[in-house]
């Protein structure tokens, strides 16, 4: 099944999950306050916090989500960059064209250097390419599955042929699965990567930070910061006692409490947050194996029970409730449609109407997030469901939950695409013809408008469907002290993206 790839298993929603935001708990004991907000030792440095490290540094076998948060934009690069609307622009492809059936891409690829000086061709281009469509990650070449070939066609153009017209391609092409290192360099990436980006992998300390410096070969805009350290530090607590003592600068994704956040930036606190809506979406899932789960009355009426807003607030969390999967909620087929809002009354009449009125639901759960099965059991028990929960630790509920699928009814968060969810329902389990028509049709669009609105139609159908019930995508936060400017108010895959961060002259 497709739990049995590395990458069906990335970073979901558990205490131990990298950059998990504010979605996890429990938390650590609120620290005290300091007084003190120190300041940066110069100008032109940056010392961030970021939580667990990875093992190690191949994006290209690791689905370790720290990998792109650091890596990407900084110092590797894709052909393409993705902005806030969801719109494409070149990037390391100077130019590119698509041919009037959508087979045919041919990128011009500018003239730039790696990091270690050596120019960038259309071999190199044509080599990352290939290693991204032949790993065994899913997240990386499931992208690409409708290439056929990737070929040279001039010393800076490389074509890429489909088998097939795929938008989902041309969109891979913003991610790591089109970015570009050195012909011959993949068994090199375990310790850091060679790429084209405004920063270089300078040096690993294992168990304690990573060191970025400033790409003097860079082909773009020189970057304001000279050099970045990223610390690992896996208690909140200690990353914020690190914020005030002038330790660091920055925490990047914070993954402790609201009430953690809102401690450190009062109005004279001297620090700031930069909030984004992140990649990481928290939902209810419920097990199409399970016949109960055949009358769509009750999968309606556990959806109508569904308080998003009282889901988030009952976890210390920051978000925003949705009812779609979509996700980050700033891509182009963003909707609004919201099918069962919470409405007691309309569960409770559904129940009754199937004739389930006190059915037991078995709620298997994540161990750690007993705050959020508290307030979702509380709008099920008010439906006139009754619950009976069980706790997992996460390597149990890895193997049973999300490999074999023995479960009734879970709730969990990931990085996830309703992609996942074709035929035969990632862990669902639950197949929906008429939901993969729409996405294939949507990727052999030729058109972005075409494409954007057929992938609205198909989460607004699965919306409809209610084996998967979106409740709400978690917030990225950064908190920072103030002077810092140029962060990026948007994610493409979770990225810290410091191209543009600078320090203010203030």
């Amino acid at each position: 099944m497709r739990a049995s790839s590395a990458s069906s298993h990335r970073d979901f929603w558990h205490p131990s999950s990298p950059r998990c935001a504010s979605a996890c708990w429990p938390q650590p004991a609120e620290a005290a306050p300091t007084s003190g907000a120190g300041s940066q030792e110069t100008k032109d440095g940056l010392k961030v916090a970021v939580t667990l490290e990875p093992t190690d540094w191949n994006y290209l076998r690791n689905p370790a989500l720290t990998i792109r948060q650091l890596l990407m934009f900084n110092v590797l690069e894709p052909l393409l960059d993705k902005r806030v609307d969801g719109t494409l622009t070149p990037l390391l492809a100077e130019s590119y064209t698509v041919s009037k059936d959508g087979l045919v891409y041919t990128f011009h690829i500018r003239k730039a250097t790696f990091s270690n000086g050596a120019p960038v061709t259309a071999d190199d281009v044509v080599y990352s390419l290939e290693q991204s469509r032949t790993t065994q990650l899913q997240d990386v070449s499931g992208r690409l599955k409708a290439v056929k070939e990737i070929s040279k066609t001039g010393d800076q153009t490389v074509t890429v042929t489909l088998s097939t017209p795929s938008q989902r391609f041309l969109d891979a092409m913003s991610t790591d699965s089109g970015a570009v290192i050195p012909k011959g360099s993949a068994s090199r990436l375990k310790t850091g990567p060679i790429g084209t980006g405004p920063f270089v992998f300078a040096s690993w300390k294992h168990g304690a930070q990573v060191d970025f410096e400033r790409n003097d070969h860079y082909w773009g805009q020189r970057p304001a910061l000279r050099t970045i350290t990223w610390r690992f530090i896996g208690d909140a607590t200690t990353a914020v006692n690190a914020l005030r003592a002038g330790d660091i600068d920055m925490i990047g994704g914070f993954w402790g409490s609201k009430a953690q956040t809102d401690s450190v930036v009062g109005k004279a606190s001297g620090f700031a947050k930069n909030v984004i809506a992140g990649p990481t979406m928290v939902y209810i899932s419920l097990n199409a194996n399970d016949p109960v789960f055949a009358d769509a009355r009750v999968r309606r009426a556990i959806a109508f029970s569904l308080d998003r807003q009282a889901f988030i607030d009952g976890t210390n969390s920051s978000g925003s409730p949705t009812c779609v999967f979509v996700n980050p909620p700033n891509e182009p087929w963003k909707s609004d449609k919201c099918p069962y809002p919470h409405d007691p009354a309309k569960a409770k009449q559904l129940l009754t109407e199937a004739g389930r009125q006190g059915l037991t639901l078995n709620y298997t759960y994540l161990a750690g997030t007993e705050d959020g099965v508290a307030v979702v059991s509380q709008g099920l028990e008010q439906a006139g469901f009754k619950v009976k929960t069980q706790a997992l630790q996460w390597p149990v509920y890895l193997d049973r939950v999300l490999t074999k699928g023995q479960y009734q009814f879970t709730h969990i968060a990931g990085p996830q695409q309703i992609d996942t969810w074709k035929c035969p329902g990632w862990f669902t389990h639950d197949c929906y013809p008429a939901m993969d028509a729409l996405l294939a049709r949507a990727d052999r669009a030729t058109n972005r408008t075409e494409w954007a609105d057929l992938r609205r139609q198909s989460v607004e159908l699965d919306a409809e469907r209610a084996y998967l019930i979106p409740a709400w995508t978690t917030n990225v936060v950064d908190l920072y002290r103030k002077g810092l400017e140029g962060l990026k108010t948007y994610t493409v895959a979770g990225e810290a993206d410091v191209r543009n961060v600078r320090w203010g002259t203030s």
